[in-house]
């Protein structure tokens, strides 16, 4: 572990040091984890994403964070609300990634008198406090390629071809019909990271340029976008992608 990854981790124990041996929370959380692995930036973008979740809604859709220089990121929802001693606490659940390492965690905060959340010891998980995974959503069995036409503003449609891969990564190439030189379609192709958010009911593409788009799982064949804030689109125009019979790779894939 080089200096620039033991210096955060250091101060965050040293400021935490009465909980990080609690074997009920930050203990298990924090040891052995993508967290010891974390940059100062990393932790910074962490925890502005813990504070957004924090401050939103019980159940509302994760935050996600990515930091592109060290390749680490994550997501985290908060899934509930109670009070304690210490004030208003909230449970929080997520993914993080670091050096090629994705692993779940869960962890609570409380907010201090001065109005921010600071990191407290975890109660012991409680069966109905967050939705078992769903084991029949996606993915059952990798690779995978779904299609769909979905809606245009100034098309007649925008025509996906969306790969999931083993290894975790995506190629999307999105046609847009009746475009470019020749009226025959002008196809953008994409690639990136693909990741289970929202207890396996959603699943976020992250492209190399920070840029995210979500599908709701609605079976392991049907994905369905959903809008920048993890809603379903009000129209009765097509937004799902069905899932092909047989694997089918891109042809020609250039992102």
């Amino acid at each position: 572990m080089n200096r620039q990854r033991l210096t955060p981790w250091l101060l965050l124990a040293g400021i935490l040091m009465p909980f990080v041996a609690d074997p009920s929370g930050l203990g298990v959380v924090l040891q052995n984890s993508p967290f010891v692995d974390f940059t100062d930036v990393d932790y910074k973008q962490f925890f502005a994403a813990v504070k957004q979740a924090a401050d939103g809604p019980v159940g509302a859709p994760s935050s996600n964070w990515a930091n592109p220089q060290s390749g680490a990121q994550g997501d985290v929802q908060s899934v509930r609300a109670f009070h304690r001693a210490e004030g208003d606490c909230r449970e929080l659940s997520g993914t993080n990634t670091a050096r090629g390492r994705a692993e779940p965690y869960r962890i609570t905060v409380c907010k201090a008198s001065d109005g921010s959340w600071r990191l407290a010891p975890s109660e012991p998980a409680k069966a109905s406090a967050a939705p078992p995974p769903d084991p029949s959503g996606f993915p059952v069995k990798l690779p995978a390629s779904f299609t769909g036409t979905l809606p245009c503003a100034d098309c007649p449609g925008m025509k996906y071809q969306l790969e999931f891969l083993e290894d975790g990564s995506y190629k999307l190439r999105t046609t847009y019909l009746e475009k470019g030189p020749d009226k025959k379609g002008l196809s953008v192709d994409d690639a990136g990271a693909w990741q289970l958010v929202s207890y396996n009911k959603r699943v976020t593409l992250r492209n190399e340029k920070n840029g995210t788009m979500t599908f709701l799982i609605k079976n392991p064949s049907t994905l369905r976008l959903v809008d920048a804030k993890g809603d379903e689109m009000k129209s009765k125009l097509n937004y799902d992608l069905v899932r092909d019979q047989a694997y089918t790779p891109i042809d020609g894939f250039k992102p």
